[in-house]
């Protein structure tokens, strides 16, 4: 099932790289010293700063345990955009919709860096006892 403007793809998140446990630290700070707002009672965001020259906006969500993001599609976004995973568990799951309409789930790891494709049918479920928080970058 597609909604108006999602399209889909058979690969929705890319690993690129390692985080550097340096970088880990600093993340891990920033989680705790952002005042977090919570979004319909379903999960936690908030902008944060970002210095680097190739991000356009950054943002963190969080996801408390048994915490869901509904079925959305985000078409309307063109930019890349990378996810940091600060904490999870491996309860914790993206899902999306492939090109032959079959559900599919990944399970992004903690300290690392993802591409991720927003353009299809995706929503995310954390099913763990522990918080989910990714930091994504929307690139210019």
């Amino acid at each position: 099932m597609l909604t108006e403007g999602a399209i889909a793809v058979d690969r929705f998140a890319a690993l690129i790289a390692k985080i550097a446990d340096s970088e880990m630290k600093l993340l891990r700070e920033l989680v705790k010293k952002t005042s977090m707002n919570l979004v319909r009672g379903r999960y936690y965001t908030a902008e944060v700063d970002y210095d680097a020259a190739n991000v356009a906006r950054a943002f963190l969500i969080m996801l408390l345990p048994g915490g869901s993001i509904p079925r959305h599609h985000d078409e309307f976004i063109k930019n890349v955009t990378h996810h940091l995973v600060i904490e999870t568990n491996r309860h914790a799951f993206n899902y999306w919709i492939d090109t032959k309409g079959k559900e599919r789930r990944i399970h992004m790891k903690e300290g690392y860096r993802y591409r991720v494709e927003r353009s299809p049918l995706h929503w995310v479920v954390n099913d763990g006892k522990t918080n989910r928080t990714h930091l994504l970058l929307e690139l210019k």
